[in-house]
């Protein structure tokens, strides 16, 4: 159930940023995390409903910030958590989806580098071996 609120949270950060953000590119990655999660949301909202069927939620409730299992302090783990550090919990995880995005990033550009230093390496022994093999002649 937390993990339900930690998406809900993602998903309405992400639109915040999506509203705020000119940038087409990134809006399109941010609308297929977000599509991904509400996929997660909604399976785990049917999930919910087949373990208690008393328990009456929709995705659109989850998404909005409306958790059933939060009405009942005294049954509710969720309720220990402040809404406040449950923003935090959401927002070190998309710092965590951004880092390991930027660290395959920073991969494929070191790769490319190292792939273009390579060949640049084996074009100056092309030339050396070539200035070396005139100057004997």
């Amino acid at each position: 159930m937390l993990q339900l609120e930690m998406l809900s949270f993602v998903v309405q950060q992400r639109r915040h940023v999506m509203r705020l953000n000119d940038r087409a590119m990134q809006n399109i990655r941010l609308h297929a995390k977000n599509e991904k999660d509400v996929k997660l949301i909604s399976e785990g909202v049917q999930k919910i409903c087949q373990l208690a069927p008393n328990m009456k939620t929709t995705t659109a409730d989850i998404l909005g910030g409306n958790f059933p299992w939060i009405t009942d302090a005294s049954d509710s783990t969720s309720s220990l958590v402040s809404i406040a550090e449950k923003r935090n919990i959401a927002n070190m995880c998309v710092k965590l989806e951004r880092l390991k995005e930027e660290k395959h990033l920073l991969r494929n550009e070191m790769r490319q580098y190292l792939s273009y230093c390579d060949s640049q390496l084996s074009d100056i022994k092309k030339i050396v071996q070539d200035d070396c093999s005139l100057s004997y002649h």
